[in-house]
């Protein structure tokens, strides 16, 4: 079984979706996690995200195959379904991203797309859209990937090389983005990217526009010390997540945080939340 499949089959780590989640409420962490008891609705904005990915990320640039593009969706169907003009939309923001000029230079091949990346050390995993590397470090990854060298192989090729990663985005608007939630997302990456190689990645986001009739994409370099800050709050994140772990206390958002809770989803902070403002860490 190659490192990809393991990734895609592990339990007990943990993904920045998940700690994301804990940072906003310890007991909606437990609830959708661990007990199963909350489940997210499902959005058509995880549609939009989800094939876009697809078309930037996949070698073929199609949609997955569970997918199923109608004129009208029928509710009695097993295939996820999204109408022809939302697919539209998708395609538009796809190409939109696929024709940024900072794209146009990345490497997009089997080694590189939708990479299951997983730290066995600290408990992290996560999924990679694109990942680039300098002369001939891509071949190396590969092999690692496939199980066939050694974590200590793999930092020893590595050295003096580069890293670059690359997360797709799409956002209603272009020129408000998320930037600090982006951050640490990827400082959640560039940390199980560091534990496999040895090296410090590079960090960018392509985020396409979802809104207007011409549709336009950013590349977003972020800065070491943006990236630094970022993985502060991760590791602080993760202190606390691990010890709720351990411990099996779940606290609620509104016992922790009262008038400045965010979470109004899980049992507890449903039931007249307090607020819905700002999450706390992540």
């Amino acid at each position: 079984m190659t490192r990809q499949e393991t990734c895609k089959n592990t339990h007990g780590y943990t993904s920045y979706s998940a700690l994301k989640t804990f940072s906003v409420c310890p007991n909606l962490y437990k609830e959708m996690y661990l007990t199963k008891e909350y489940v997210e609705p499902h959005h058509d904005y995880f549609d939009y995200g989800h094939i876009v990915d697809s078309l930037t990320t996949s070698l073929l640039g199609a949609v997955d195959i569970n997918w199923e593009v109608v004129k009208r969706r029928d509710k009695k169907s097993k295939k996820l379904q999204v109408t022809e003009a939302f697919f539209k939309n998708c395609s538009d923001t796809a190409e939109a991203i696929t024709s940024n000029p900072f794209y146009k230079t990345l490497s997009i091949t089997p080694n590189t797309v939708q990479q299951c990346i997983l730290s066995s050390k600290h408990k992290r995993k996560g999924i990679i859209d694109i990942i680039n590397f300098s002369d001939g470090l891509e071949i190396k990854w590969g092999l690692y990937q496939g199980g066939l060298i050694s974590k200590a192989e793999l930092q020893k090729q590595m050295r003096g090389g580069t890293i670059t990663i690359i997360d797709i985005k799409t956002t209603a608007d272009i020129k408000r983005m998320p930037f600090d939630s982006w951050a640490n997302q990827l400082a959640f990456y560039r940390l199980i990217i560091r534990e496999l190689t040895g090296l410090n990645a590079e960090c960018y986001i392509i985020a396409g526009g979802k809104t207007g009739d011409r549709k336009s994409a950013q590349d977003i370099y972020f800065k070491k010390e943006t990236l630094d800050f970022a993985e502060g709050k991760i590791l602080m994140a993760e202190k606390l997540f691990w010890n709720a772990i351990n411990t099996d206390i779940f606290l609620s958002a509104k016992e922790i945080y009262q008038q400045t809770q965010q979470c109004h989803k899980c049992s507890i902070c449903s039931v007249r939340p307090l607020s819905i403002d700002q999450p706390l860490i992540i």
